[in-house]
C-alpha cells in the first residue's frame, strides 16, 4: 500500500513539474511571440535627390567683380558682397528667364524690319502702314519700349533721322495725343502704349514725344532707327546676363549640398527612434564616389524653401524662393551652435514620417559631373540609417534622371 502511495505520489509530481515546465514554455513562447509582433518595424524609402544650400554657411562669398557686373544690367537685381545661397538661385533663375526674353525680343524686332522693310524714297519720307505699326513688338512688349524710353532718359540715344517739326506736319494713322501734361498715348486697335516724360528734363521729354510721334505718323526711318537701337542695347545686356548667369551658376554648383527626402515608416507595435545621420550610397556602377554622409535638416524658416530639386517624377528645377535674405557686405558664424540643429527621429506605431536630410559640406566640382550624368541617363541611389538601438536600416534602390528608363517606358505604354 505505501508502495502504491509513493509511485502516485512520484507520477503526480511529475505532472506538476511537467506542467509547470509546459506553462513556463508556453509563456516564454508568447511572450516571444508577443513581441515579435509588437516590435517596432521601420523601413526607409527613398522619394527625392537633389541639392541645396549649405545648411551650416548664411551667406556665400560673392566677389566684388560679380556684385559689380549686377550694377550693370536693369534686367537683375544687384547682389551684394555676401548672398544667402537661395538668393543666388533665385537671381540665376532670373538671368536664365531674361536671357529667353532677350533673344524673344530681340528676334521679334529683327523680324518686324526684315517684314517691312521699304525702298529708299527720293524727296519723300517713307511711311508705314497703320498694321505695319501695330505690328511693331514696341506696342506689345514692355521690353521694347522699357528699352528705348530708358535710353532716352540716360542721355544714350540720339534723335533719329526725321526731326520732330517735320513729323508734326505729318497726319497720324493711328489715334494718338497728349491725355495730359508730358503724357500721350498711342492706340494700336485693342493696345495702348502711354509714354509718360513727367518730372524729366526738357530734352528727355523732347526725346519721349518724338519716339510716341514717330509710331503715331508711321514713319519708317525713324521706326528703323529705333530698332536698329534697341536690339543693339538688347545684345549688349544679353552679355551681361549671360556673363552673370554664367558667373552665378559657377558659385551656385561648388557650394551645392547634396540633400535627399525620405520616408520612414513604421508597421510595428512599438515606437522607434532613427538616429539623426543617414549615409547616401550611389548604386551606379559608373559613379565611383563614397556615401555621403547626410543629418536631418534642420527646420527653415516660412518662406525658405530649397530651390533645388531632382525629383524622381520630373526634371531638376531651382525654384525661386517666395521670400530672399538682404544680402550682406560681410558675414559672421554664430558663437553657440543650434541645440535643434540634428533632432532625432521618432516614428510612432503605425506612422510614416517625410524626412529632409543635407550633406554638411559642398560637393564642390563633382556637383556639376553630377547633373551631367543626371541629365543623360538614370542614376541609381539608396539611402541607409540607423535605430539608436543599433539596428542597420536601407532603403531599396531608387532611380532619378531626367529621362525615363527604358523598362518603365515599356511598363507605362503597355496595355
Amino acid at each position: 500500500m505505501n508502495s502504491s502511495n509513493q509511485e502516485t505520489s512520484r507520477s503526480l509530481r511529475k505532472l506538476i513539474v511537467g506542467g509547470l515546465i509546459t506553462a513556463l514554455i508556453s509563456a516564454i513562447v508568447g511572450a516571444a511571440v508577443t513581441w515579435y509582433v509588437d516590435r517596432a518595424k521601420p523601413s526607409l524609402t527613398l522619394i527625392s535627390v537633389g541639392f541645396r544650400g549649405p545648411i551650416n554657411i548664411d551667406t556665400i562669398d560673392v566677389s566684388d567683380s560679380l556684385s559689380t557686373l549686377t550694377t550693370q544690367t536693369g534686367m537683375l537685381p544687384s547682389l551684394k558682397r555676401f548672398e544667402s545661397f537661395d538668393k543666388l538661385a533665385a537671381t540665376e533663375v532670373k538671368a536664365s528667364e531674361s536671357l529667353i526674353i532677350l533673344q524673344q525680343s530681340i528676334d521679334a524686332v529683327d523680324a518686324w524690319r526684315k517684314r517691312y522693310s521699304l525702298p529708299p524714297q527720293e524727296g519723300q519720307p517713307r511711311r508705314l502702314s497703320a498694321q505695319a505699326v501695330a505690328d511693331h513688338p514696341f506696342t506689345s512688349d514692355d521690353l521694347v519700349g522699357g528699352t528705348l524710353t530708358s535710353l532716352i532718359r540716360q542721355g544714350d540715344l540720339p534723335n533719329p533721322p526725321i526731326a520732330s517739326a517735320a513729323l508734326k506736319k505729318m497726319q497720324p494713322i493711328i489715334p494718338y495725343g497728349e491725355v495730359k501734361k508730358d503724357v500721350w498715348l498711342l492706340v494700336f486697335g485693342r493696345r495702348q502704349s502711354r509714354l509718360s516724360a513727367v518730372e524729366l528734363l526738357p530734352d528727355v521729354k523732347e526725346g519721349v514725344e518724338l519716339l510716341g510721334l514717330s509710331f503715331a505718323v508711321g514713319s519708317f526711318d525713324n521706326l528703323d532707327y529705333y530698332s536698329s537701337k534697341f536690339i543693339d542695347e538688347a545684345r549688349r545686356e544679353l552679355e551681361i546676363v549671360r556673363g552673370i548667369s554664367d558667373r552665378l551658376r559657377e558659385v551656385i554648383l561648388p557650394n551645392a549640398v547634396i540633400s535627399a527626402r525620405l520616408l520612414i515608416e513604421n508597421r510595428g507595435g512599438k515606437s522607434v527612434t532613427l538616429n539623426p545621420n543617414f549615409a547616401l550610397h550611389f548604386r551606379d556602377k559608373n559613379v565611383q564616389l563614397d556615401p555621403i554622409v547626410l543629418r536631418v535638416t534642420p527646420a527653415r524658416e516660412p518662406g525658405k524653401k530649397n530651390p533645388f530639386s531632382l525629383n524622381a517624377d520630373g526634371g531638376f528645377r531651382i525654384a525661386i524662393p517666395t521670400g530672399e535674405e538682404e544680402g550682406k557686405k560681410a558675414q559672421v558664424k554664430p558663437f553657440l551652435p543650434d541645440p535643434d540643429s540634428y533632432p532625432y527621429i521618432n516614428v510612432p506605431p503605425g506612422e510614416i514620417k517625410e524626412v529632409s536630410v543635407t550633406g554638411s559640406f559642398p560637393l564642390g566640382k563633382f556637383t556639376k559631373d553630377l547633373l551631367t550624368m543626371y541629365q543623360s541617363k538614370l542614376l541609381q541611389f539608396s539611402i541607409a540609417g540607423s535605430t539608436v538601438s543599433g539596428r542597420l536600416l536601407e532603403s531599396p534602390n531608387t532611380s532619378f534622371s531626367e529621362k525615363i528608363g527604358e523598362d518603365e517606358r515599356k511598363l507605362l505604354q503597355s496595355k
